[in-house]
């Protein structure tokens, strides 16, 4: 688990940074819109939450060995908040992300069956 925690910090950032940027590219080539601001937000928000969730993740115990030997002494961090915070930011995060291209879509001069069929591809996910 301690591993898997700083692998997966380590990983989501830059996946959640590549989607950003890939939108911003898509939906504001040419301008800095509302919707290319709410990116770059959304965007330096993760790279500074994920990099501290990493830091925070690496050294949640003191010393690190009390994380897998509950024999040695010391102390560590009450990983029920910790664990709680980190849940509440991923999903108010892929929220954001999920939600924010659907009002650009839905603005673009295109039938309604083919916004409908756009806004489903970007929210493939969901799943």
């Amino acid at each position: 688990m301690y591993i898997g925690g700083i692998l997966y910090n380590s990983a989501i950032a830059p996946v959640k940074a590549a989607i950003l940027i890939e939108w911003m590219r898509i939906f504001s080539p040419h301008s800095r819109n509302a919707f290319y601001w709410l990116c770059q937000v959304v965007l330096w928000l993760n790279v500074v939450y994920y990099t501290a969730a990493t830091i925070v993740e690496s050294m949640q115990c003191t010393p690190r060995e009390l994380i897998w030997d509950p024999t040695v002494k010391g102390w560590c961090l009450n990983t029920k908040a910790v664990e709680v915070i980190s849940a509440s930011v991923n999903v108010v995060s892929d929220i954001v992300i999920l939600v924010a291209p659907q009002f650009v879509i839905w603005r673009l001069q295109l039938s309604k069956a083919k916004k409908i069929g756009v806004a489903l591809i970007f929210a493939v996910g969901l799943l």
